[in-house]
């Protein structure tokens, strides 16, 4: 009965748990085990990761960092800073 209990003691607090920590909880019901720190931090910036076609190394064409500026700066317009929202969650944590 100790799943039993840790499972309601986690339902009975998971409004107070941040996004992390409720992403951790689901990652261990899911897979049997905690996360890893690369796993966590493919989670923690899923939506600004970018997926690749091709591996790093296979990449040769010269980046036009500009363009690659500007198509960043573009698809955050709109949103909060990523140093707000941590800081958001830092404090809520406390």
């Amino acid at each position: 009965m100790i799943v039993a209990e840790n499972l309601q003691t986690i339902y009975e607090t998971i409004d107070e748990m941040t996004p992390v920590q409720r992403e951790q909880v689901r990652f261990y019901l899911e897979h049997g085990r905690s996360m890893t720190e690369r796993e966590a931090a493919e989670w923690a910036l899923k939506d600004i990761l970018v997926a690749s076609s091709e591996p790093d190394d296979a990449v040769e064409e010269e980046i036009d960092e500009d363009a690659l500026m500007a198509e960043i700066e573009d698809g955050f317009r709109g949103t909060r800073p990523l140093s707000e929202i941590i800081i958001e969650e830092r404090d809520t944590q406390q």
